[in-house]
């Protein structure tokens, strides 16, 4: 058993508590619930995502499909930490952990793995949807003005003659 456990809730067969630090684990994690702290009270120097950078990661940074090489758990999918790093874009995403397994490699130092936050790309992502979404409305209400444009200075349609029900 890691970490403190508490005691347990009742009738619920659960048990609450914490652990200061970090948890650092192989394979799967199981839980019914995740949540992390959010609360505006815990936070300080909060400003808003910046729109270019977040439509930037969606044009440079690839989600690719892998397989991991310790295990045989079949394709996964996700971002690849080096290729994130190499834009330069929110490098604070990802975490150098020593791992003495790892060797050298073009983009990587020895004795070193890279960890990628992969909660904390759900509001760049949410930045850039939220950046399209405003330029497809004003898309939108420059066809229609368009439109209207056009509607205006065509000439008058022949009435067309109604279809006989009979």
């Amino acid at each position: 058993r890691y970490g403190l456990v508490g005691t347990p809730r009742a009738g619920s067969g659960s048990r609450t508590g914490s652990v200061q630090g970090a948890i650092s684990a192989s394979g799967r994690i199981f839980a019914t619930e995740f949540d992390a702290y959010s609360d505006r009270r815990l936070k300080h120097h909060i400003t808003p995502i910046d729109t270019d950078r977040a439509l930037e990661f969606i044009e440079k940074v690839e989600p690719v499909s892998y397989e991991w090489r310790s295990e045989d758990a079949g394709k996964r999918t996700g971002y690849v930490a080096q290729q994130l790093l190499s834009t330069g874009l929110f490098p604070d995403l990802c975490t150098m952990h020593v791992d003495k397994t790892m060797k050298a490699d073009d983009d990587s130092p020895e004795g070193y793995s890279l960890s990628l936050q992969y909660a904390a790309v759900v509001p760049i992502l949410h930045t850039a949807i939220k950046a399209q979404r405003e330029l497809l409305k004003q898309q939108q209400a420059s066809i229609e003005e368009l439109y209207s444009l056009l509607e205006a200075t065509s000439p008058p349609k022949k009435p067309k003659k109604p279809k006989s029900v009979l």
